[in-house]
């Protein structure tokens, strides 16, 4: 087995100049391994062999025949082995033996090689004018014969190769690159590169421009001339729009605040960024939901309100048509009229208005028409409550809460009526009939049994003259379940729900108001 070991000490000899090589010959038993090398001139072989066996170099006609006379002139090492430097190891093939056990087979050979130095290797190819901390790659051809190359870089730069090729980062310094090509015979001359290191623009100076500003708005941003720049790269925060390549930009602002940077740019590369904080104001968001009642009455008063909108710095309110109010805060004092209709608010501040948030309302309207018959009078709203009042003094008749009222004086009388929490007051209506025969219809009709199942039977119906008779039920909704223009004398109900129900019979002048109740 061949094992190289470079020498690290000069040997003296006229046939060494410049790398070494000790090759190591070992024994087994009477066999010498590796029996057979191939060397370069200038080598060196250390026989390590077992204290009974020597090394003597033979001709090759005793090397044949296993002879053990030595070669005049030839190597011979000790019993033990030896060192056998370059001067006893001329080109051509050593034949030797192990003068005990030549006879037994114990021989081989050494071949020694000429050895030639690699010659100086050709130009230098690469950037002659680098730029600082940029990389690089320096080659020249391959020389013939050379095994390695050695490079030298100026001070600061860094790389290394062995190869006729290397890639470097340049340093900040000028200098010489210089390579040399080697081989076991020693080194080349010397290929010189002069190189100029050239650098980066300087971080560029303050940014100037406004660093807060609405959305959606233009400004001009800029910076002193860098020296040795050609260009400036400007960074812009989300969703701004704007380029140039010069010191200075105009850009339209997006919704987004965040930093303005720009760096200085040459073939060398670009400088550190400088960096502006700009602060982007927007029109303030939507209000939430407007806060208020949705079903009002008329001719009342109410208040409605949204939270505070973050930025926003006054509000717009809009009402239904008719109604009353004011405000420029987050709330609103309003009077409704009759109107249903929508409220809305918008939040203000100097960069714009915000969405509309709407607020739908209705005017609960009380109906409080009046059909007068006579001395009587009869509240047209059904399911609502009542109080029939005296227009003379305004006050409340005692005891006359039904939907209809028989005046026993005359007067002026109207009702205040309550329904879905609202409550209207009817116009005043003049009774002066009393003295008058009261119409034959009211005083003969009677209805029973009342309550009852839902069936219910009218007395003197058929014994009552009239005229365009209409007979009609409603229930507490004002829907009308029951309707005939004949004279009869049964209403059946029996498939209506339980509860109260309002009979009106007609005569064409007159009418007839009663309760139903079907239990």
């Amino acid at each position: 087995m061949r094992i190289k070991i470079i020498l690290t000490i000069l040997i003296l000899t006229t046939y060494f100049t410049g790398f070494s090589t000790i090759w190591t010959v070992n024994s087994s038993g009477t066999t010498f391994t590796p029996a057979t090398i191939t060397i370069t001139v200038g080598d060196t072989v250390n026989f390590s062999i077992a204290s009974s066996h020597d090394a003597t170099e033979v001709s090759q006609a005793t090397w044949n025949v296993n002879g053990n006379t030595p070669l005049s002139g030839g190597f011979q090492t000790p019993m033990g082995g030896g060192l056998v430097l370059p001067a006893q190891l001329t080109v051509g093939i050593h034949y030797y033996v192990c003068s005990p056990h030549a006879s037994m087979g114990m021989k081989g050979t050494v071949t020694v090689q000429a050895c030639t130095v690699p010659s100086t290797p050709g130009t230098i190819s690469g950037n002659t004018s680098p730029c600082s901390l940029s990389s690089y790659t320096y080659s020249v051809a391959a020389v013939s014969g050379a095994t390695s190359y050695t490079w030298t870089l100026p001070g600061s730069w860094t790389g290394t190769s062995t190869t006729n090729s290397i890639t470097t980062v340049a340093g900040g310094i000028n200098g010489n690159i210089t390579v040399m090509a080697s081989n076991n015979c020693g080194y080349s001359g010397t290929q010189t590169l002069a190189v100029s290191v050239n650098t980066a623009p300087a971080t560029p100076g303050t940014i100037t421009g406004n660093t807060s500003l609405c959305s959606l708005t233009y400004d001009t941003y800029s910076v002193v001339s860098v020296s040795g720049a050609t260009s400036y790269t400007w960074t812009l925060p989300t969703g701004w729009s704007g380029t140039n390549t010069t010191n200075s930009i105009t850009a339209l602002s997006g919704t987004s605040s965040g930093n303005i940077t720009v760096k200085a740019n040459n073939t060398c590369g670009s400088s550190t960024p400088k960096s502006i904080a700009v602060t982007v104001n927007t029109p303030p968001a939507t209000p939430g939901t407007i806060n208020g009642s949705t079903g009002v009455c008329k001719n009342t008063t109410n208040t409605y309100s949204v939270y505070s909108v973050s930025g926003a710095t006054s509000y717009v309110w809009s009402l239904p048509t008719g109604w009353s109010g004011t405000s420029s805060t987050n709330s609103i004092t309003t009077s409704s009229n009759s109107t249903s209709g929508n409220i809305v608010v918008v939040a203000n501040n100097s960069c714009g208005s915000s969405g509309f948030q709407t607020l739908a309302v209705t005017v609960n309207v009380v109906d409080t028409s009046v059909t007068q018959s006579g001395s009587m009078l009869f509240a047209n709203a059904y399911g609502a409550s009542y109080q029939w009042i005296n227009c003379y003094n305004n006050s409340i008749i005692s005891g006359q809460t039904s939907q209809s009222f028989t005046a026993s004086t005359n007067g002026s009388y109207a009702v205040v009526i309550t329904k879905n929490s609202c409550t209207d007051t009817s116009a005043c209506y003049t009774i002066s009939s009393l003295g008058i025969n009261e119409n034959q219809l009211i005083s003969d009709i009677n209805i029973y049994p009342n309550p009852s199942n839902g069936v219910f039977q009218i007395n003197n119906m058929n014994t009552t003259v009239v005229n365009n008779i209409k007979i009609e039920v409603y229930n507490l909704q004002g829907e009308r379940v029951f309707y005939s223009e004949k004279t009869i004398s049964r209403i059946d109900l029996s498939n209506q729900s339980n509860g109260m129900y309002f009979l009106k019979i007609y005569d064409g002048y007159t009418i007839l108001t009663k309760k139903l109740i079907i239990q």
